[in-house]
């Protein structure tokens, strides 16, 4: 018996704190979410607190956190056999959720029309700091940028 959000299948990219705590809180309510980690790892491997002061992607609060009740997988997004690999992951998604900076969802594969060919059902969730179509969407942002925008 699938219980919570069991039936769903959740694809994560990018690697903002957003995007990754939206994956963690679907994971913990059962959904399976597989992680696209970049070559070397999501950066949130590199933020402390670290066990034992010692400074190991593998042992970072902040990823093991943000992380937990999920699947991970490196990608290469930048070659062709990354490319090919996503397409395969997307197929099965029933959301995509990506915290990816606008100039790059176009050359990383990652528009929606493109995904939507891939797979109809697919729906995305796209976490940028002014939107996709708003008159500040190329802009970049931080978070102290976005507190002060309120």
């Amino acid at each position: 018996m699938t219980s919570g959000l069991g039936h769903l299948y959740v694809l994560e990219l990018g690697g903002g704190l957003a995007a990754s705590m939206v994956g963690k809180l679907v994971a913990d309510l059962g959904a399976t979410v597989v992680k696209v980690e970049p070559p070397g790892g999501d950066p949130a491997r590199q933020r402390g607190p670290f066990r034992g002061q010692q400074v190991d992607p593998e042992t970072s609060g902040t990823f093991l956190y943000l992380n937990s009740n999920k699947r991970s997988v490196m990608l290469d997004l930048t070659q062709p056999a990354g490319h090919a690999s996503l397409e395969v992951l997307v197929r099965q998604a029933d959301l995509l959720v990506h915290q990816v900076p606008l100039q790059e969802i176009v050359v990383n594969g990652l528009d929606y029309t493109r995904l939507r060919q891939m797979h109809p059902c697919v729906v995305m969730l796209s976490i940028t700091p002014f939107g996709l179509t708003s008159p500040y969407r190329d802009y970049a942002a931080c978070d102290l940028t976005l507190y002060q925008a309120l």
